[in-house]
């Protein structure tokens, strides 16, 4: 028996011997090989290889890698313990792809840079790993873990006992599980995703729609785009007497009027439960009720608008035989008349269109008052500066003797409205003459307001 490395750097051999055997000598390397021969081992054997150590636990077995240039003859494959005494996979079995590795009987590696361990394993398929007695791993860049785990497309990956993601980039988790659906997802026992890119989250669970989602167990979403929320959750997807389903629900006529809904196509549905096993949705927040919206309601806005309704309609009473009349006292019709259903049905709308009018005088009216407010603001602000300006002009005071000159300033305030003033005097050398001027600057939210003014005085005597 011998193991053979081809052309790769062996760094270090360490061997440590109970009593089966020992090395029948040192290493001996011919033209860029490594032959070490006639060596059986029951301890632990550390190889080094590519300039990097790898321990090995080898338990009554010689084990070998597939260099990345193999010497022509040299065995591609490695090497695995199948029971009895160690030898290599006589079916012609073992690390095939360049830098592969295979370890146990029976296991294949048949492309580069695979990786395959434990019984009966099978891996085809460029960077792909299996892990786990009789798991496959057929795809590049596929991974099985687990007893009898498949993976058969690119990029798909299968954890756990008896899992198979067979689509691409699928990914299986939990034991029994799969995803055959391209990118699908199932996670738990039992869980199945074959929709194109569907998701089944729990145990039994299972999504079949492209682009579905079932979360919880036994829950199923087979209409695409939909969702399956809550344990043995269902979705559908027919009109039925209790759901529209996916179909295209725009109107209904109710009581001979035509109404219009807002999104009557739906693109999928979401469902919390089944036909005799519906649930409760709790803590649903108040949504916007207008003639687009697409908001759920909660039951105090259902409340608010059957006590309006009631409010209008209070004409209406039971009088005798389940009857009802507007205040007339007639019986024995089982219900209401169809007239004046119609009449009171066309009083409504009346009544909402003279509403919109007057909502919209009112509107009107608002408009005009809060402009009206503004511009007087305006006009009281101005004149508060007239004012202001007008009382810091006069509140300058003039040198009065004969031949002065003099300037002078002043600040004021009205209604906090504050102007500040600048102003010149001169008396003639006789005394008879006064000259005066002045002006005033008051800033408002609109624009600075300026006043000016000038004076002359004589006097006669």
């Amino acid at each position: 028996m011998r193991v053979i490395y081809s052309n790769c750097y062996l760094r270090g051999i360490t061997a440590h011997t109970s009593s089966a055997g020992a090395l029948a000598g040192p290493a001996q390397r011919h033209s860029d090989e490594y032959h070490i021969a006639n060596q059986r081992t029951n301890s632990q054997t550390t190889l080094g290889f590519l300039g990097i150590g790898i321990p090995v636990a080898v338990i009554g077995m010689v084990s070998a890698l597939n260099p990345a240039h193999a010497q022509s003859g040299a065995t591609p494959y490695y090497s695995a313990n199948d029971g009895g005494t160690p030898q290599t996979n006589s079916d012609g079995k073992g690390a095939i792809g360049k830098f592969s590795i295979a370890a146990g009987a029976g296991t294949v590696a048949t492309s580069e840079l695979s990786s395959a361990l434990g019984y009966s394993v099978t891996v085809n398929g460029a960077k792909a790993s299996a892990f786990g007695a009789n798991s496959t791993a057929d795809g590049a860049e596929t991974a099985a873990f687990g007893y009898k785990s498949k993976a058969f497309a690119a990029s798909a990956t299968a954890l756990g006992a008896l899992t198979e993601a067979t689509g691409l980039a699928a990914t299986a988790v939990g034991a029994n599980s799969s995803a055959a659906g391209e990118a699908a997802t199932s996670v738990g026992f039992m869980a199945k995703a074959t929709g194109f890119r569907a998701n089944a989250v729990g145990t039994f669970s299972e999504a079949s729609g492209a682009g579905a989602l079932a979360l919880g167990t036994d829950a199923s979403a087979s209409i695409d785009n939909s969702v399956a929320l809550g344990a043995a959750s269902i979705t559908n997807g027919t009109q039925t007497a209790t759901s529209a389903g996916t179909t295209t629900y725009a109107s209904a006529t109710i009581a001979g009027q035509t109404y219009g809904y807002a999104a009557g196509t739906a693109v999928g549905v979401v469902s919390v439960g089944s036909a005799g096993a519906e649930r409760r949705i709790q803590n649903v927040a108040a949504g916007l009720v207008t003639a687009t919206s697409t908001d759920a309601i909660n039951g105090s806005q259902l409340y608010a608008g059957i006590s309006n309704l009631q409010g209008q309609i209070n004409n209406l009473t039971n009088t005798g035989g389940g009857s009802s009349g507007g205040g007339s006292g007639g019986g024995g019709g089982g219900g209401i008349d169809p007239g004046l259903s119609q009449q009171v049905s066309q009083n409504t709308a009346d009544i909402a269109g003279l509403q919109g009018r007057m909502d919209r005088i009112t509107t009107d009216m608002n408009t005009g008052f809060a402009t009206l407010r503004s511009e007087m603001t305006k006009k009281e602000k101005l004149a508060n500066a007239g004012i202001a300006s007008a009382a810091a002009i006069g509140m300058i005071r003039y040198d009065d003797r004969p031949g002065k000159f003099s300037t002078g300033s002043a600040i004021t305030s009205h209604r906090r409205q504050a102007a500040i003033s600048v102003g010149a005097g001169y008396t003639s050398e006789s005394g008879n003459w006064r000259f005066s001027a002045a002006g005033a600057f008051s800033p408002t939210n609109w624009k600075a307001e300026a006043t000016v003014g000038a004076s002359a005085t004589y006097t006669w005597n």
